[in-house]
């Protein structure tokens, strides 16, 4: 039987930080969409939210913008 050592680290961050991590994961996230959403208007990307392409560049489309509105929130562009 394979058992997985776990380690446990303890991380002292400021509030700085943290922003500064969440802004960059959000960007990375809007990134990743806008691919998604170009490929699937193309017609060369899989399903991302939905089989149906019209609804899925729809549903890509508003998350985009949920986390565009984030991003706003910290003062960011995306």
């Amino acid at each position: 039987m394979n058992e997985m050592n776990e380690t446990e680290y303890t991380l002292d961050v400021t509030w700085e930080q943290v922003d500064y991590i969440i802004i960059s994961e959000l960007k990375k996230q809007v990134d990743g969409l806008n691919q998604d959403l170009e490929r699937r208007i193309a017609g060369h990307g899989g399903v991302i939210f939905d089989h149906d392409v019209d609804k899925d560049v729809t549903l890509i489309r508003d998350r985009i913008r949920s986390f565009e509105q984030v991003l706003d929130y910290y003062g960011e562009k995306s």
